[in-house]
Protein backbone atom coordinates (compact mmCIF):
# COMPACT_ATOMS: atom_id res chain seq x y z
CA UNK A 1 0.00 0.00 0.00
CA UNK A 2 1.42 3.33 -1.04
CA UNK A 3 1.19 6.25 1.32
CA UNK A 4 0.85 9.69 -0.12
CA UNK A 5 -0.02 13.11 1.02
CA UNK A 6 -3.64 13.84 1.80
CA UNK A 7 -5.36 15.78 -0.95
CA UNK A 8 -6.37 19.28 -0.07
CA UNK A 9 -8.60 21.48 -2.17
CA UNK A 10 -6.53 23.67 -4.43
CA UNK A 11 -6.38 27.24 -3.10
CA UNK A 12 -7.17 30.08 -5.45
CA UNK A 13 -3.84 30.58 -7.07
CA UNK A 14 -2.18 33.94 -7.10
CA UNK A 15 -1.77 33.56 -10.85
CA UNK A 16 -5.56 33.52 -11.27
CA UNK A 17 -5.77 37.08 -9.97
CA UNK A 18 -3.10 38.17 -12.45
CA UNK A 19 -5.08 36.94 -15.48
CA UNK A 20 -7.44 39.78 -16.41
CA UNK A 21 -11.16 39.01 -16.21
CA UNK A 22 -13.59 40.91 -18.43
CA UNK A 23 -16.01 43.43 -16.96
CA UNK A 24 -19.38 42.06 -18.05
CA UNK A 25 -21.83 43.80 -15.67
CA UNK A 26 -22.74 47.34 -14.68
CA UNK A 27 -25.07 48.22 -11.80
CA UNK A 28 -27.37 51.19 -12.40
CA UNK A 29 -28.99 52.70 -9.32
CA UNK A 30 -32.28 54.57 -9.08
CA UNK A 31 -30.54 57.95 -9.09
CA UNK A 32 -29.03 57.16 -12.54
CA UNK A 33 -25.49 56.50 -11.34
CA UNK A 34 -23.75 53.47 -12.82
CA UNK A 35 -20.84 51.45 -11.45
CA UNK A 36 -18.89 48.55 -13.00
CA UNK A 37 -19.03 45.21 -11.16
CA UNK A 38 -15.89 43.18 -10.41
CA UNK A 39 -16.21 39.77 -12.09
CA UNK A 40 -14.55 37.96 -9.15
CA UNK A 41 -15.96 39.51 -5.96
CA UNK A 42 -19.16 40.96 -7.54
CA UNK A 43 -18.72 44.26 -5.68
CA UNK A 44 -19.27 47.56 -7.48
CA UNK A 45 -16.19 49.66 -8.13
CA UNK A 46 -16.14 53.42 -7.75
CA UNK A 47 -13.96 54.10 -10.78
CA UNK A 48 -13.97 52.85 -14.35
CA UNK A 49 -10.89 51.61 -16.20
CA UNK A 50 -8.88 50.60 -13.11
CA UNK A 51 -6.25 47.95 -13.77
CA UNK A 52 -7.24 46.01 -10.63
CA UNK A 53 -10.30 45.71 -8.39
CA UNK A 54 -9.66 47.86 -5.32
CA UNK A 55 -11.36 45.29 -3.08
CA UNK A 56 -10.12 41.82 -4.15
CA UNK A 57 -7.14 42.67 -6.38
CA UNK A 58 -8.42 40.94 -9.52
CA UNK A 59 -6.79 42.16 -12.75
CA UNK A 60 -9.48 43.65 -15.01
CA UNK A 61 -10.07 43.62 -18.77
CA UNK A 62 -12.17 46.56 -19.99
CA UNK A 63 -12.37 45.62 -23.69
CA UNK A 64 -15.94 44.24 -23.36
CA UNK A 65 -17.15 47.09 -21.12
CA UNK A 66 -19.17 48.76 -23.88
CA UNK A 67 -21.17 45.51 -24.23
CA UNK A 68 -21.60 44.81 -20.51
CA UNK A 69 -25.05 43.96 -19.18
CA UNK A 70 -26.85 46.52 -17.03
CA UNK A 71 -28.25 45.37 -13.69
CA UNK A 72 -30.95 47.72 -12.38
CA UNK A 73 -30.91 48.29 -8.61
CA UNK A 74 -34.04 49.85 -7.17
CA UNK A 75 -35.04 51.29 -3.83
CA UNK A 76 -33.23 52.13 -0.64
CA UNK A 77 -30.09 53.55 -2.21
CA UNK A 78 -28.93 56.94 -1.05
CA UNK A 79 -26.12 58.92 -2.56
CA UNK A 80 -23.67 61.04 -0.59
CA UNK A 81 -25.25 63.97 1.20
CA UNK A 82 -24.66 67.31 -0.49
CA UNK A 83 -25.24 69.43 2.60
CA UNK A 84 -22.19 68.34 4.60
Amino acid sequence: MRRGRARRPAPVSEAAFRRPMAIVAIKQFGNGETYPVCPRCRITMEREYQNFCDRCGQALDWRQYAHAGILLVSGGVKGPSKGS
